[in-house]
């Protein structure tokens, strides 16, 4: 028999058994809609993730640190910094001479200790500094919301949120105008929000003008504050004359643009030979990789649980379609149908209850996951419009879950339908191949 036949036969017997069918395929969408819903928001979460990393990091760039951990903070005071080796000069030139390596720099920043003024209002927030031929090699001018990078130390870019609290409802109004900067020193403790006036002490005045502004994200205000390192390093050097107990990171920590994403790996392990610590975003996607498949096996678990009991009923319908049909198993029988013939046209039908229950569970959980991600973002935004938080409320004006169907959760999840249908239906639809001709055409 051609599979075409055994395909016909079995669409037919399932369309005439329709109660049947029906209540076999919901089992499976129910089991389906499950590993779909709850899958899709880990997979949706998994690929926000990794468009963060790559948003604010490029992937072609290394920090390296003295550190043994990285994420150590200059704030704890036992730590005791004469004990580790800076990134010398020396290892500065080694790595610069690197064939794989585009470019090395110093990151020079201020945190909350900059005093931004413009047209009368005053903000404190911090300041970062980075190559102006690192923003040309990697063309993240599309980075920026508004302007271009600067050219020289007498430019800089601001935040969006920054130029709101400085009172531009409209941040792109301030491309052009001069903003001063005063670097501050604070004397004696202070717990209250507001630093008062008395207690800072005021050095590096600087007119920049605003060429460019870049988007504020979420629990890093500041941070996007940029100047170009030329500019940058002149005020570390004039800050460490005002406060010589100023600690400069930079003396720890180095970053490094290699040529292309394939040759990070190859850069990162020399410079760890060298003793450095490094870093590398892509460490960030292996982990976050990691994770989510963690969590979206964890996730599907409990959908493929429900799946078994889906695949009892498939087992039990198959049964009763067996002693419904069993004499029209013996006339085929009688016509020259094989024993793997019949089974063949069971298991098909399993196969097909499998496909219609994963599409409709997969189509019920797409549409349910968007109402409700759509009302969690609806819910969300009401909160924060009641805290008054209106920087919050640009932060989250996208679905802050988002389900996403990648390819291979489609077919991952239409095989593992498919697959349980078919055990489902092995045993019975093996029954029903045995049965013998002439006992078949005696059953009434």
């Amino acid at each position: 028999m051609r599979i075409s036949h055994a395909f016909i036969l079995a669409f037919k017997d399932l369309k005439r058994s329709f109660k049947n069918t029906f209540l076999s395929v919901s089992g499976v969408a129910i089991g389906i809609f499950l590993i779909t819903f709850m899958v899709s928001f880990g997979e949706g979460a998994r690929k926000k993730a990794l468009e963060e990393i790559k948003k604010f990091t490029a992937l072609r760039i290394l920090q390296v640190s003295s550190f043994p951990d990285f994420y150590i903070s200059f704030e704890e005071e036992d730590e005791d910094l004469s004990k580790i080796k800076p990134v010398s000069k020396e290892i500065e030139r080694k790595i610069r001479n690197f064939p794989e390596v585009s470019f090395v720099w110093r990151d020079y920043y201020f945190t909350e200790n900059v005093e931004y003024s413009l047209d009368g209002k005053k903000i404190t927030s911090s300041l970062s500094s980075f190559p102006k031929e690192v923003f040309d090699i990697l063309k993240m001018k599309k980075d920026l919301v508004g302007g271009r990078i600067y050219q020289n130390d007498k430019e800089i870019i601001i935040e969006e949120g920054i130029l709101k609290k400085l009172g531009f409802k409209d941040p792109q109004k301030a491309l052009g105008k001069t903003i001063k900067i005063r670097l501050f020193k604070i004397e004696g403790e202070f717990f209250e929000e507001e630093i008062p006036e008395s207690a800072k002490k005021y050095c590096c005045e600087k007119n920049l003008k605003i060429v460019g502004i870049s988007k504020t994200e979420f629990l890093g205000e500041g941070e996007n504050n940029l100047v170009d390192l030329s500019l940058a390093k002149k005020l570390i050097s004039e800050y460490q004359k005002f406060d010589p107990q100023y600690k400069d990171e930079s003396v720890y920590y180095l970053s490094v643009l290699v040529k292309e994403p394939k040759l990070v790996e190859r850069v990162s392990n020399k410079i760890k030979k060298m003793g450095y610590e490094v870093y590398s975003p892509k460490e960030d996607i292996k982990m976050t990789n990691s994770f989510f498949k963690v969590a979206n096996v964890f996730l599907a678990g409990f959908g493929v649980i429900v799946l078994s009991v889906a695949a009892l009923g498939i087992s039990n319908t198959m049964y009763i379609m067996v002693l419904q049909r069993k004499r029209e198993i013996g006339i085929l029988k009688a016509l020259g149908a094989r024993n793997r013939d019949i089974l063949l046209i069971y298991l098909l039908e399993a196969v097909l209850i499998g496909i219609m229950g994963a599409f409709l569970g997969m189509f019920l959980a797409w549409i349910c996951a968007k109402i409700f991600a759509h009302i969690s973002t609806n819910i969300l935004n009401a909160e924060l419009k009641k805290l008054n938080l209106p920087f919050l409320e640009e932060e989250f004006k996208e679905p802050i879950l988002e389900p996403y169907l990648s390819p291979y959760l489609i077919l991952g999840v239409l095989f593992v339908a498919i697959v349980f249908s078919a055990k489902a239906a092995l045993k019975p639809a093996w029954e029903a191949s045995k049965i013998p001709p002439v006992e078949a055409l005696r059953y009434e």
